[in-house]
């Protein structure tokens, strides 16, 4: 159980700083900015997951039409970090038993997952 309550601080910590990162800069910076994905920077095409940073910080900042252009599943990480978010502080205070040991947290990653590369997937084949 202490592992688990571990990887839920862990999964905390890296919801809150991508938030916060999203928040904090600003959208030129990241549509203007250097390529960070090895995938388009070998092959100069967008990986499943191009567009991610972008649609998050769209987001973050209000622009939800941008946020989709940029990546339809952007949405969708920035709602789970606001529930993860949310939910650890609360099983913690409340003593119940860690997001990680459950196995509804694990399958609503597995599909978060599955949405970003269906929807990079299908947004490149567009």
């Amino acid at each position: 159980m202490i592992r688990e309550r571990r990887v839920d601080l862990l999964c905390l910590g890296a919801a809150l700083a991508m938030l916060t990162l999203a928040w904090a800069l600003p959208p030129a910076a990241v549509e203007q900015g250097p390529t960070v994905c090895r995938f388009k920077a070998l092959t100069g095409l967008d990986c499943p997951t191009c567009g991610l940073t972008r649609s998050v910080v769209s987001l973050a900042h209000g622009d939800t039409r941008a946020s989709m252009r940029w990546h339809p599943a952007g949405p969708l990480f920035v709602l789970g970090a606001l529930v993860l978010a949310a939910l650890v502080p609360i099983l913690w205070l409340r003593r119940r038993r860690p997001l990680w040991g459950r196995r509804g947290f694990v399958l609503t990653l597995e599909v978060l997952l599955a949405a970003s590369l269906i929807g990079g997937i299908a947004r490149g084949l567009l």
